[in-house]
């Protein structure tokens, strides 16, 4: 009998505080989980995570460096520093981005809208989808 493969998922949402770990759409069990789940017919291990990425997150890194799939905005936003704008948002994002690759050259990252600035520096790294409902890049991606 064929072993059943397990495809790990981190949903990381930035617009959603730090301690944010349930969620009726994103968290696990949540209608994106299942959705994906029924998808790809494989077993899914679902993270669910909020707030700004630093150093200090050490949550986040251990999920970002083992994970198989990661679903981000294109914008690590810190809604707490008043100075923040877009152009700083993603350039963060794109540091975290390249710092996990180097760590899980495997990941696969989809982005959940379009980068304001550094489009083309964060499509090197992954995939922006339109709707993760019906987005055939993830449909795609989890029957293979």
């Amino acid at each position: 009998m064929k072993k059943q493969e397990v495809k790990r998922v981190l949903f990381w949402h930035n617009q959603y505080p730090e301690h944010s770990h349930n969620n009726p759409n994103f968290g696990r069990n949540g209608s994106i989980h299942r959705l994906i789940k029924k998808i790809s017919r494989k077993k899914i291990y679902w993270k669910f995570m909020g707030g700004f990425i630093n150093e200090n997150r050490t949550d986040f890194w251990e999920k970002a460096e083992t994970t198989d799939v990661l679903f981000c905005l294109p914008s690590n936003m810190d809604y707490d520093d008043a100075k923040m704008n877009f152009d700083v948002a993603e350039q963060l994002l794109l540091e975290i981005i390249q710092k996990i690759k180097e760590k899980n050259p495997k990941i696969k990252i989809f982005f959940l809208e379009d980068a304001h600035h550094l489009e083309k520096e964060i499509s090197a790294h992954g995939e922006f989808i339109t709707d993760l409902h019906n987005d055939e890049a993830v449909i795609k991606y989890f029957k293979k």
